[in-house]
């Protein structure tokens, strides 16, 4: 049984293959529909599952980094997030607008509408599995783009 001691969270093994496994079918699920959106084929990783404390989470590798939020509002608890690097941000909406990689400046109202449509449709694909395991409603907010290290919602490329 998952036991909580001195702020470190302790899984067994097999609740930790079940989180895993919910885990890989619901982001399975959202690489699918992110797939169709771009009419592009999306690999995804099978899912690792780390316990770390939310100001040791690294994502420097991917800087500099854009990403998209989803706050869970009712059923569990929590948020969704995708990182991506500003490059792949402008390979993404590129391929939605039909422009030029180069000519993407700027992060704007449109490219920050486009990406937040394709993290809605992920995540309300991912939640589709995730709802059959008990959590039968889930409702979530509409996904906002923001840049982590500058803790706001537009950001100029």
């Amino acid at each position: 049984m998952m036991e909580n001691t001195s702020d470190q969270i302790n899984l067994t093994e097999m609740e930790a293959d079940i989180i895993g496994e919910v885990m890989n079918i619901s982001m399975g699920a959202a690489a699918t529909a992110m797939s169709d959106i771009l009419d592009r084929k999306v690999n995804i990783t099978t899912p690792r599952l780390r316990i770390v404390k939310l100001g040791e989470f690294s994502y420097t590798h991917l800087e500099p980094v854009l990403g998209v939020l989803i706050k869970y509002v009712e059923g569990i608890g929590g948020i969704n997030m995708l990182l991506l690097k500003v490059e792949d941000f402008k390979k993404i909406l590129s391929h939605l607008l039909s422009i030029d990689v180069n000519e993407i400046t700027e992060f704007d109202e449109i490219s920050t509408s486009a990406i937040g449509e394709i993290m809605n449709q992920m995540m309300g694909s991912a939640s589709s599995p995730a709802g059959n395991t008990g959590y039968n409603r889930q409702s979530r907010n509409t996904a906002k783009a923001f840049c982590p290290r500058r803790r706001h919602y537009t950001h100029r490329l």
